[in-house]
């Protein structure tokens, strides 16, 4: 190799080596066998209104394979995504989203948070279970897609 060919080879080395150090890493997607069903009926993204999410958070989780096969629920997460109107240094008023969160255990939502619900819940927040562990026949964890549900008028 003369040296015009190495220095070509050794540019396009140092650009090929730049490109893939600078390249967005593609996002995995989860391709879950078990779904998660609230009050055992609704899953992935429902819209309820205040009074029919009431009624539903005392009602348990379940999770459900695709055969519709029940599995007790053992564990699972709830974050709470609350809209709120409050007022920025100049005075206008914004909508900022307050976030709570809560690792659960058993299958059911606990009093508070129904009791927040009662409280504070809004058209516009939003409520995700997500993270939610069960165990199949053999005793063994499975991980089981959560979902989310919206506050509606």
């Amino acid at each position: 190799m003369n040296k015009n060919n190495l220095f070509v080879f050794i540019s396009l080395l140092s650009l090929v080596v730049f490109l893939a150090a600078w390249a967005t890493p593609q996002q995995v997607k989860i391709a879950y066998a078990y779904h998660t069903f609230f009050a055992c009926k609704h899953t992935d993204s429902i819209y309820v209104n205040k009074k029919d999410l009431i009624s539903l958070s005392v009602q348990r989780l379940c999770a459900k394979d695709s055969a519709f096969t029940s599995y007790p629920i053992y564990s699972f997460d709830i974050t709470y995504a609350e809209r709120g109107l409050y007022q920025d240094s100049t005075g206008m008023p914004i909508v900022v989203t307050d976030y709570s969160f809560d690792k659960c255990q058993g299958d059911t939502l606990p009093m508070r948070w129904i009791s927040i619900f009662q409280e504070r819940a809004y058209p516009g927040d939003t409520i995700f279970i997500d993270n939610v562990k069960a165990l199949d026949k053999n005793n063994k964890s499975i991980s089981c897609k959560g979902f989310k549900l919206v506050v509606k008028r």
